[in-house]
């Protein structure tokens, strides 16, 4: 028999359950999946097991697509036909490397190897490098003595929300890739160079003319 007290006991104890936070709420990441092919578009993919989730980035070109979505649903997906990888989106801690070492570039300018001989040591390549920022204003990205932009470029100069930004003929081009970052709430960038405050090594030296360093 309960009492008034007891009804008041029920009554918060069934809305403290209801008042707790739910995983689809709690346990959202961005998630890149791989598939067999890219036949099947990615809504066909993932509004059928899926209740919640945002299309980040569609990416044909390696059959993957980004999206935010529960951790919930990540069993669901990895037993789907067709489905390769389900790999969730890992902020990782930057480190600074040797970066002439890393580039090969620690033999005095002679090439030790057949790719570095063959292909003289990279002239005349478009490198594309994944990395935090970039500022074109560094003088690290300072085009003088360089030779125009290949006319086989067919890439953007993406400047964001800052019209100021300006690619280069050493930095031709420039792409902003932070939904995912955005989606979790991580930063909150709209500009290429905005996002963490570093430059790398490997991105002002790959792209740059041998130097006598005697």
């Amino acid at each position: 028999m309960w009492g008034g007290g007891g009804r008041v006991v029920l009554i918060a104890l069934v809305l403290f359950l209801v008042a707790l936070p739910t995983p689809a709420s709690a346990d959202k990441n961005t998630y890149l999946i791989i598939t067999k092919d890219s036949t099947t578009s990615p809504f066909d993919l993932l509004s059928p097991n899926i209740t919640d989730f945002k299309l980040l980035y569609n990416l044909p070109a390696i059959h993957g697509i980004v999206a935010l979505f529960d951790v919930v649903f990540v069993p669901t997906l990895k037993k789907l036909p067709g489905v390769l990888s389900v790999t969730p989106d890992t902020l990782v801690q930057l480190e600074t490397t040797h970066s002439w070492d890393f580039l090969g570039l620690g033999s005095n300018g002679q090439p030790t190897t057949a790719w570095e001989r063959d292909g003289r040591f990279g002239e005349d390549t478009i490198i594309g490098n994944i990395d935090t920022g970039v500022w074109p204003e560094s003088e690290s990205f300072r085009d003088d003595g360089m030779s125009d932009v290949p006319s086989r470029w067919n890439g953007t100069c993406e400047r964001g929300d800052d019209s100021s930004f300006q690619c280069n003929r050493k930095l031709i081009g420039a792409r902003l890739f932070n939904a995912g970052f955005q989606g979790q709430s991580v930063a909150n960038s709209t500009l290429p160079g905005q996002a963490y405050p570093i430059i790398s090594g490997e991105q002002a030296t790959a792209a740059n003319q041998p130097t006598d360093n005697s």
